[in-house]
């Protein structure tokens, strides 16, 4: 599981020991992603081109890409 979250610099610990998460940037999390959930509308994720969502299964809780 990749989590892009522009405002920390490691995954919190509960999430970080379970070893199935890794943090990345959000073009990389997007990139590689098969699956996108966005959960907070950073500016960061604003960013995102709709050409680099087509193809994946999109779930934008926060209607920034519709």
């Amino acid at each position: 599981m990749l989590v892009a979250e522009p405002h920390i610099r490691e995954l919190p610990d509960s999430l970080a020991q379970t070893g199935v998460a890794e943090l990345v940037d959000v073009t990389t999390a997007v990139r590689d992603a098969d699956v996108v959930v966005l959960l907070v509308d950073h500016d960061a994720f604003r960013g995102v081109k709709r050409t680099a969502l087509r193809g994946k299964a999109v779930f934008d809780t926060r209607g920034i890409w519709n």
